[in-house]
C-alpha cells in the first residue's frame, strides 16, 4: 500500500489533534483560566472612550446626526452617488447606535444595562 502525500498530511493532523486533544484533557483547571487578579493593559482607555460615547453629549451628536442625515436623504436623496450615499448611510446607522441607550432610557425608564454578578 503506497501512502499519498495527502494521506500523510491526513495521518499528521490527526496525529498533532488527538495530541492537543490529550494534553488539555490532562491539564489541571487552574490554567484554563489567568483568575482575577489586575486587569488588561487597555481595559482603561476603553473605558474612557464607553464613558464618551454615553451621556448628554453622545445624545446630542447622535439627534443632531439623525436629523442631518435624514433631511440629507429627503431633500437630495435622488441627486446623491453610490458613496455619498453610503457615507450617509453610515452617518445615520453611527447616529442610532450611539443614540440607543438614550433613546430606550428616554421612553421605557431604564437603559440598556449590562450587569456582571461576581461570586466571590
Amino acid at each position: 500500500m503506497e501512502l499519498t502525500q495527502r494521506t500523510i498530511i491526513k495521518t499528521n493532523f490527526l496525529y498533532l489533534l488527538f495530541m492537543f486533544l490529550l494534553i488539555i484533557t490532562i491539564l489541571p483547571p487552574e490554567a484554563y483560566a489567568g483568575g482575577t487578579g489586575g486587569g488588561l493593559p487597555y481595559e482603561s482607555w476603553v473605558d474612557d472612550i464607553l464613558n464618551s460615547l454615553t451621556g448628554n453629549t453622545a445624545a446630542a451628536i447622535s439627534v443632531i446626526g439623525f436629523i442631518v442625515s435624514m433631511l440629507a436623504f429627503i431633500f437630495g436623496g435622488d441627486d446623491m452617488k453610490g458613496w455619498m450615499r453610503g457615507l450617509l448611510f453610515l452617518v445615520l446607522c453611527c447616529s442610532m447606535a450611539l443614540g440607543a441607550n438614550d433613546y430606550i432610557h428616554r421612553y421605557s425608564g431604564s437603559g440598556a444595562e449590562f450587569s456582571v454578578k461576581i461570586i466571590k
